[in-house]
């Protein structure tokens, strides 16, 4: 016995060792979702999906899709676009390829969704290797810390078992000794061998007890941070939806504005018409386009894709997209200064963007596409 409880109070100690220390693979995600409010046609609801690298190692190629069974899905945002890859978007489903997740980094858009009636929750699809996601819950201990503080109460039930035997040899050892004549010494000896014993198990259950209550302040900390996380995600999404019940000016409003500003506003019918719904890039691409045909309006065009650049509220590949095309508008006037400039800040902007289009740079020839503009509309103003 006595070289079993030792045995196993090693054995106890190596493996709540490797709980802490070992690779874990896990991701988990949550779903925040608005009150329904009303729409011209129907509802609509907002849905913020968040996914969160929750182990202590890389996760690589994580294939996300995030699926509505009913409503369509009217926009989109994502909290980074650069972590994500490979995007397909249909009227009620969205797949990326997620790269690469940190640990504790997480990738989360914001969907709205309209439709005619109930609008269902999204099912929410994360598979990586090694590991699918799971609905996060906070109402419940992790599984990691729940085993290491099982392994740290059975290490505690050795130690007192251990104790308790010991005490209860010694002190029957003692018993005996003490009946004997001119044999003291000895019973001094095993007694003061006995307390050393005690104090040896004391010491352990109280490095036992001060690893249990840190990993436990650990986690309370991490549920604390998360809430906290949860709840200003709450705020920025009550913020949100106040600003656009008040009326908060969206894509088409805003690219509105410039080119009122910039003396284009007889333009923005035509930008309007030419596709459905305002995008950010598609709007800087049709500022190109009719700055390189329509020549005595080249510095108006110039000043509303200036303006476009300044938006908040643009994607970063678009602001990258827009800042570019701005670049080579100068480059075509021959304002060398300006054209570094927005190349300059392209690259220290977005450098994923400015990289992609620098590869590009030199099959885009703008006096092709201009003289090609032209034709066009010679064709179309004959027909």
């Amino acid at each position: 016995m006595q070289y079993v409880i030792p045995a196993l109070l090693a054995f106890a100690f190596a493996y709540i060792l490797w709980l802490i220390q070992r690779k874990r693979i896990q991701l988990d995600y949550e779903i925040i979702m608005s009150e329904p409010f009303p729409r011209e046609s129907g509802e609509g609801q907002y849905f913020i999906v968040r996914l969160r690298n929750s182990g202590n190692t890389v996760v690589e190629k994580t294939n996300l899709k995030i699926l509505f069974s009913t409503g369509i899905i009217e926009s989109q945002t994502y909290s980074n676009s650069e972590l994500i890859q490979n995007i397909s978007e249909s009227g009620s489903e969205i797949k990326g390829l997620i790269p690469l997740l940190n640990p504790k980094e997480y990738f989360s858009t914001t969907i709205t969704v309209q439709g005619s009636g109930h609008i269902s929750s999204p099912e929410v699809t994360a598979r990586a290797i090694g590991t699918t996601a799971t609905l996060r819950n906070d109402t419940t201990i992790l599984p990691d810390i729940q085993n290491i503080l099982m392994a740290i109460s059975l290490v505690v039930a050795i130690s007192v078992t251990f104790s308790t035997y010991s005490s209860y040899r010694a002190s029957k050892v003692t018993k005996s000794i003490s009946s004997i004549e001119n044999l003291g010494e000895i019973s001094e000896s095993i007694k003061e061998s006995n307390k050393g014993v005690q104090e040896t198990l004391i010491q352990q259950k109280d490095l036992l007890e001060k690893s249990r209550n840190k990993i436990e302040e650990e986690y309370k900390e991490r549920e604390k941070k998360w809430k906290l996380e949860k709840q200003e995600r709450e705020q920025k999404w009550k913020l949100e939806e106040q600003e656009r019940d008040q009326g908060k000016p969206k894509a088409e409003q805003l690219v509105f504005a410039i080119f009122n500003r910039s003396g284009l506003s007889h333009r923005f019918p035509d930008l309007i018409g030419s596709a459905e719904g305002v995008a950010f890039w598609k709007t800087g691409l049709f500022l190109l386009t009719s700055f390189l045909v329509d020549e005595k309006n080249r510095d108006k065009y110039i000043s509303a894709a200036e303006d476009l650049a300044e938006i908040k509220e643009m994607a970063p590949s678009s602001l990258g997209f827009n800042m570019y095309l701005l670049a080579k508008m100068e480059q075509f006037q021959g304002n060398k200064e300006n054209t570094i400039k927005w190349l300059e800040l392209c690259k220290k902007t977005t450098p994923l963007m400015y990289e992609h289009l620098m590869t590009q740079d030199p099959a885009y020839d703008l006096e092709q596409l201009r003289q090609y503009l032209l034709t066009k509309k010679k064709s179309k103003g004959l027909e």
